[in-house]
């Protein structure tokens, strides 16, 4: 058996594959550049329509926003609700009456604590006439939502932040 050769112009395809992905790399910021905690970097396979927590639908931006924006609870791996800014909720009356407690500490990127008003906040925002969510369906079944959001009453009665936690 005689070894391959490879000719002039296979080498030549070859090198320049290789020179083309390590310039890409280098663009791209995977040259080996340390990890920075203040950077996100995601592998999408479609760019986002919105990154909007209150009015993303494609699931590019809710990848997104679930790695930068945090809910009251989230679902770990095996489908249970557990604690993110909430540490912890009771259900009563009958299963129409939710209190969520905040951890203590948190935080927006900035460094100003989240606060249960800022919770109100989001939630109304959701469900305001202007913002035209279409995730308001998530919202409605709380008491006076409808209405809200129909631009009938000015606030959400049966939201409400009794304190800062």
């Amino acid at each position: 058996m005689t070894p391959s050769r490879f000719s002039t112009a296979g080498i030549t395809a070859v090198f320049t594959a290789f020179a083309v992905i390590a310039c890409m790399c280098s663009l791209s910021g995977c040259a080996g550049e340390p990890d920075d905690p203040s950077t996100l970097r995601l592998a999408l396979r479609s760019a986002p329509n919105q990154l909007d927590p209150a009015l993303v639908v494609d699931v590019a931006g809710g990848e997104i926003c679930s790695q930068i924006f945090q809910g009251l609870v989230r679902f770990d791996v095996e489908g249970r609700l557990i604690p993110a800014l909430a540490r912890s909720w009771s259900v009563g009356r009958g299963g129409t009456r939710y209190l969520f407690r905040l951890h203590p500490g948190m935080k927006f990127s900035n460094g100003r604590p989240v606060i249960a008003s800022d919770v109100v906040f989001s939630f109304e925002r959701v469900l305001a006439p202007a913002s035209r969510s279409s995730r308001q369906w998530v919202l409605e079944r709380i008491r006076g939502a409808r209405d809200f959001a129909a631009g009938l009453t000015p606030a959400i009665d049966g939201l409400s932040a009794l304190d800062d936690s």
